[in-house]
């Protein structure tokens, strides 16, 4: 019986080790795992995939230790499979289509049987750890749970002490109120693969279509991940940029968005001075626009590099914030429905007697496809000169 007690540790330690590491190296696709379950503001389901994937990897390893240790972690992990039992039965009964989160993202489409046919078994084995094993005092047992969640806190505190190359940062802003989905404001920075805090690093803050994202996966690659510091700025409760201009209220974006910047800048203090892109898509082109057209301190002063990709329409429609240090892309679809406001954006933009270049991708509608992706992409690499 020990030796199958002693197996079934080894793999239920195997199973939550692997799990947390998963989920610790891809943040940003757990948070939007347990975001799908619609159960908990923006705010607590950050900290959930900060702190549980450590949690998880501590357990896990103290499930291979002696007596008392190993106990503990499988009461622990019996608790939060219950829990996490409970909540895909809600999710199940809801008919709502999500990944589970357990592994990364390994579910195409979710086969809720199969979660609980599966984790059923991993509840079976804990039970038969804690089942056959020797009674340990409630006190010696709480006295090792605190040294869990003790060794949990050091690990998530050591990792959060430096930014981790190729990794997601969630940043939050609750004193800023709410973005899209009724979201605490918030946003997401991807670290690139190559970083180094003795070296500058290029930045690409994106602007998305519709009522924007805060989310690095709705970003494009029209620069090189590997070496881009890339951010995702959602807007204020995901109200659309064009209406906005039309309502004289396109200010309050940047007051919006201005303060997460700053902060951005605090978390990452060696962003180069010579590259530093803000481009948009839709919504986000016009936001873009709008804050040339409107001279936004803090955005015409620190970019200078501007993508406007099936959009731009502001106020005046003068752009006078362009100078001779900026370079504007201008880029629509030769089939765009949008044409003729692109054109009139266009002239409007050469009277500026700046560095602007236009570019018509062919084939291609109101959209932000792959070959708009590869043409952003290749303009951008010709103007680095890489």
């Amino acid at each position: 019986m020990k030796i199958l007690l002693f197996f079934i540790r080894l793999i239920l330690a195997a199973v939550f080790i692997y799990a947390g590491v998963i989920k610790f190296m891809t943040p940003d696709v757990f948070l939007a795992d347990i975001e799908g379950y619609r159960l908990l503001p923006y705010s607590l389901a950050w900290a959930l995939a900060f702190y549980l994937p450590p949690f998880e990897i501590v357990c896990g390893m103290l499930l291979l230790c002696p007596s008392i240790w190993h106990r503990s972690a499988a009461a622990a992990l019996l608790l939060l499979m219950t829990v996490f039992l409970l909540v895909v039965l809600s999710a199940w009964m809801r008919g709502l289509d999500i990944s589970c989160g357990c592994f990364g993202k390994s579910e195409v489409q979710t086969n809720y049987l199969g979660i609980m046919v599966r984790d059923l078994i991993i509840l079976g084995g804990l039970v038969g750890v804690l089942r056959f094993r020797r009674h340990v005092g409630p006190l010696k047992a709480i006295g090792s749970m605190m040294v869990m969640l003790c060794m949990t806190c050091l690990m998530t505190f050591a990792t959060e002490r430096e930014l981790v190359p190729g990794t997601v940062v969630q940043l939050q802003f609750p004193e800023l109120g709410k973005m899209h989905d009724g979201l605490e404001a918030g946003c997401e920075i991807r670290i690139p693969d190559n970083y180094s805090d003795t070296e500058p690093v290029s930045l690409l803050v994106w602007f998305g279509g519709g009522k924007g994202s805060h989310r690095i996966q709705r970003v494009p690659e029209i620069v090189d991940f590997r070496n881009f510091l890339v951010v995702a700025l959602p807007y204020p409760g995901g109200d659309i940029p064009r209406l906005a201009v039309t309502d004289d209220t396109i200010d309050q974006f940047w007051n919006f968005q201005q303060p997460m910047l700053e902060s951005i800048k605090a978390t990452v203090p060696n962003i180069s001075e010579e590259v530093r892109i803000a481009g948009g898509f839709s919504s986000g082109a016009h936001l873009v626009g709008a804050g040339l057209d409107s001279q936004w301190a803090g955005f015409v002063d620190y970019f200078n590099i501007f993508i406007l990709h099936e959009g731009g329409t502001s106020k005046f429609m003068r752009y006078d914030g362009i100078n001779e240090q900026h370079t504007v892309l201008i880029s629509y679809g030769n089939e765009t429905p949008h044409r003729g406001f692109q054109e009139y954006l266009v002239e409007r933009m050469i009277q500026t007697n700046r560095n602007i270049t236009v570019l018509e991708i062919p084939e291609t509608r109101h959209e932000l496809n792959g070959d708009v992706t590869q043409n952003l992409r290749g303009w951008i690499d010709q103007i680095l000169g890489e």
